[in-house]
Parts: C-alpha cells; sequence; structure tokens
C-alpha cells in the first residue's frame, strides 16, 4: 500500500519531495535544507527512483496520488 511509499523514502527525501512539490528548484531545495545541490540532487533522483517515476513532476504528481504529499 502507500505506507510502503513512505517507509521507503528517508525524512530527508520527504522533506526534498515536499519542497520539489511547492515548485522548488533543486538549488532551492539545497539552499532550504541546508545541503549542497548534488546532495539535493541526489535526494530527489533517490525519490523519483523509489516511487517509478521518470521525471521530477511525475514523482509529484505521483506522491499526490499516493497521498505523501
Amino acid at each position: 500500500g502507500e505506507d510502503t511509499y513512505i517507509e521507503k523514502l528517508t525524512p530527508r527525501e520527504y522533506q526534498s519531495l515536499k519542497l520539489l512539490s511547492t515548485g522548488l528548484s533543486i538549488k532551492e531545495i539545497a539552499k532550504v535544507m541546508f545541503i549542497s545541490q548534488l546532495t539535493a540532487r541526489n535526494h530527489i533522483f533517490s525519490v523519483m527512483n523509489k516511487l517509478e517515476a521518470k521525471t521530477q513532476l511525475q514523482a509529484v504528481i505521483k506522491a499526490a496520488k499516493l497521498r505523501l504529499l
């Protein structure tokens, strides 16, 4: 179920997904989370992977459908 997706995401990945869903860029996400852009990008890629999404937008849409957001 949807719980497995939440369990799969680390707190940082979840946070970056939430920020991504508000329309922030990787650069802005990195700033908000006090991490490097590379780390922010890695979080997002990891989220996309876990949600089996091909794009950032798809990840957000899928997460919304799964009520993760």
